[in-house]
């Protein structure tokens, strides 16, 4: 596993590699890391495990603590938590789930007849992006050995907070335009306006080189 990671951060870090190439690559292991959660459920089923793991704990602590009503109770608040916690994800997801599909005063139509997941999709796919990159690093981060190691990871943690809110910022904005004629004309617009960026920032990239000391391919 440590070996895919560090193949995969070699070849980010590459300067000979161009930018859209780099972008796609990174789309792409996205795609196959969803793919992959989506077969073993690792996000739903981990942490599954370990609250099952603590209160399995807690349950064979209450037992041999019969006659301490206090540590009892003690025992019995921390099984609470662990059964009523909610995830991050879980938070961001609710969140966004309760947003009003509904009419502007001007009736011109918002959110309604949309699908929730598909204008989020679309109208953030580079943010969505790099905020599945900033999980990921968090995630797998502590158990790699590789330099600066906690500083990368304190800093994603950092990033990850700006680039949630701006995904929501980005999908209402998004939002506030009407329907054309279909909510897929919406989504398509919304996604072409992500590759415009991609690209723009790539000819950026590519016409400045020299004066960011990039590399010639």
């Amino acid at each position: 596993m440590e070996e895919v990671i560090s193949c995969v951060l070699k070849f980010i870090r590459d300067n000979t590699v161009s930018l859209g190439k780099k972008a796609i690559f990174i789309f792409c292991f996205i795609i196959i890391l969803v793919c992959i959660n989506e077969y073993t459920g690792f996000i739903y089923y981990y942490p599954l495990n370990k609250e099952v793991e603590i209160i399995k704990n807690i349950e064979e602590a209450k037992e041999k603590a019969k006659d301490n009503p206090k540590l009892i109770e003690y025992l019995n608040d921390q099984e609470e938590k662990v059964v009523n916690r909610t995830y991050l994800h879980e938070k961001i997801w609710t969140s966004l789930k309760s947003i009003e599909f509904s009419e502007l005063t001007n009736g011109i139509t918002t959110y309604q007849s949309r699908s929730l997941i598909w204008h989020i999709l679309t109208s953030t796919t580079i943010l969505i992006a790099i905020g599945l990159v900033l999980v990921y690093i968090i995630i797998v981060f502590p158990f790699m050995n590789v330099s600066q190691k906690w500083i990368t990871w304190f800093g994603s943690v950092i990033f990850l907070i700006p680039i949630i809110i701006l995904i929501w910022l980005v999908q209402f904005l998004w939002a506030l335009i009407p329907i054309i004629f279909y909510p897929w004309v919406n989504y398509s617009v919304q996604l072409s306006s992500q590759v415009i960026i991609i690209l723009l920032i790539n000819r950026f990239f590519q016409k400045n080189k020299k004066r960011l000391n990039i590399p010639e391919t």
